[in-house]
């Protein structure tokens, strides 16, 4: 096939016979030759679409539009009718957008354009899923969504990218930087990614799966949580103008988790009382009391000085805190520890002070099993903050 501007010459070889067909195309008319006669000449059908060369300098500059219908334009005496358009799809090649407006004539599926700002996000699509499994037949157990919903959350990162730029890398590095979470959380994590890739597969929003190749790696339990050592608090405090450092002594001596402390408020009235009120995750540890220790009062208004918020640290996801914070500083002074660490060296401080199990686990945000004490008990916020004076690490 040869081509030039608006004529194209396609030769065919049928036997001994070779046939030649021109196709000329000129202002909206198509004109075929065969054999040097012309056989037909005809104008696109009304409704047909066609294909239009879009000014400037673009990587698909040919455009395929269908009309859509008219509105009336100029003064309401002698108004005149505009055309709509839809744009289909955009090519780089007039002959690829012509056969596109053809299949679509034809009545053949076609992949039609869809504007960036039209396209769902990751949590977008992750909304229109549950919404559609809790309206199925089967429905979804309450117990279920929250577990999903659990796991949703850990990809913050990525909740209001485009689903169509979601990449493999993207949720990868995700889920590498929980593996310390226990297994069910990693593969909960995964289920989420596979079921938003199906959902966004299947209702044409991505081509490609994202989550086919999604791996999890786990570390042994025992090296899950492990406390800080004498030696190495003593370090921290050392280190106690880093950001890095600050962070470790804060949850050890509070027992914040991590995730808890990246979204406490704190005041110069909390300082003044000894306490704040802070928490998330269960019905035991949200919004609980939060005891200040001594040691750490100077370090948090010094780090309140320099917020505009009440944040102690930068709002940012406790995965992207890790990468960009955490895991630079223990590898500076050759540690190896977990954010939430800090909570668990907490927890064995209490504990080798004496502090009451009930106390300790109303610092620590632990439901209370013992219905005396969780029916009964009312341990005033000033009783917290001397126990948690108690810790000498």
């Amino acid at each position: 096939m040869l081509q030039h501007g608006g004529i194209r010459l396609i030769i065919s070889l049928k036997g001994n016979d070779i046939y030649a067909r021109f196709i000329i195309s000129f202002q909206g008319f198509v004109f075929y030759t065969l054999k040097g006669f012309f056989i037909m000449a005809m104008r696109l059908p009304n409704g047909y679409g066609s294909v239009i060369k879009l000014s400037g300098k673009r990587r698909k500059p040919y455009a395929v539009r269908v009309t859509i219908g008219f509105k009336l334009a100029g003064p309401a005496d002698q108004p005149h009718a505009v055309q709509q358009y839809k744009y289909l799809e955009y090519f780089e090649k007039r002959a690829d957008a012509v056969r596109y407006l053809s299949d679509y004539n034809a009545g053949i599926k076609v992949r039609e354009h869809v504007a960036l700002s039209d396209i769902p996000t990751f949590k977008d699509v992750f909304d229109l899923w549950i919404s559609e499994r809790e309206n199925s037949r089967k429905g979804m157990a309450k117990g279920l969504f929250h577990v999903y919903n659990a796991a949703f959350k850990k990809f913050e990162d990525v909740h209001y990218m485009k689903i169509c730029n979601i990449r493999h890398a993207d949720l990868q590095e995700i889920i590498n930087s929980n593996s310390d979470m226990s297994k069910s959380t990693i593969y909960n994590m995964m289920t989420v990614c596979h079921e938003i890739a199906g959902y966004a597969i299947k209702n044409d929003y991505i081509t490609s799966d994202f989550s086919k190749y999604l791996t999890a790696e786990f570390r042994d339990p025992e090296q899950i949580h492990r406390p800080f050592s004498h030696d190495e608090i003593e370090r921290l405090r050392r280190d106690s103008g880093l950001d890095g450092a600050q962070f470790a002594l804060i949850t050890i001596y509070t027992g914040l988790r991590p995730s808890e402390l990246l979204q406490a408020v704190f005041s110069d009235e909390d300082l003044a009382r000894g306490y704040i009120i802070a928490g998330l995750k269960t019905d035991a540890g949200k919004n609980r009391v939060i005891p200040l220790h001594a040691d750490i009062i100077p370090i948090i208004r010094g780090r309140l000085l320099h917020s505009s918020d009440g944040h102690l640290f930068r709002p940012l996801s406790l995965g992207t805190f890790r990468t960009r914070v955490w895991n630079p500083y223990m590898e500076s002074v050759s540690m190896d520890h977990l954010p939430h660490d800090g909570r668990h060296t907490c927890a064995t401080l209490m504990e080798s002070a004496g502090i009451p199990a009930n106390r300790r686990k109303l610092i620590l945000g632990h439901a209370l099993r013992d219905v005396t004490d969780a029916v009964y008990t009312h341990v005033p916020p000033e009783a917290l903050v001397m126990e948690i004076q108690k810790i000498h690490p």
